[in-house]
């Protein structure tokens, strides 16, 4: 699997706010049966190699457990499908990750937000 650079995104997350999203990710994937374990002060370079290796291993070996991940993130078929489409990429395995990740992250704002109101 080639090196794919980790997204801005993930680098210019907030210590809190990434640990909480690292939490998320673990929490979803083993919520799916996938085994995740890393440390709490694992860098994001590492995180995002870690979820890149996870996806290959799933596309390749389990589709079925990718796709239970994939509900559980709250990811559809269709805009996966779609952001491949706009940005014409290539690697199908990077752009799942960002997505995954955006996701992540956005479930951890929503509830920090509805905490907070």
């Amino acid at each position: 699997m080639q090196e794919v650079s980790t997204p801005a995104e993930l680098m210019n997350l907030k210590p809190n706010l990434y640990l909480e999203v690292c939490r998320q990710i673990e929490k979803d994937f083993t919520l799916s049966g996938i085994l995740i374990d890393w440390s709490v002060d694992i860098q994001p370079k590492d995180m995002w190699s870690e979820v890149l290796s996870k996806l290959n291993d799933l596309l390749k070996n389990e589709p079925e457990a990718l796709r239970n991940l994939l509900y559980r993130v709250d990811l559809d078929e269709k805009s996966i499908s779609d952001a491949l489409l706009e940005n014409k990429q290539k690697d199908f395995l990077s752009e799942l990750a960002k997505q995954l990740i955006a996701r992540e992250i956005q479930k951890v704002l929503n509830r920090l937000n509805s905490n907070m109101g």
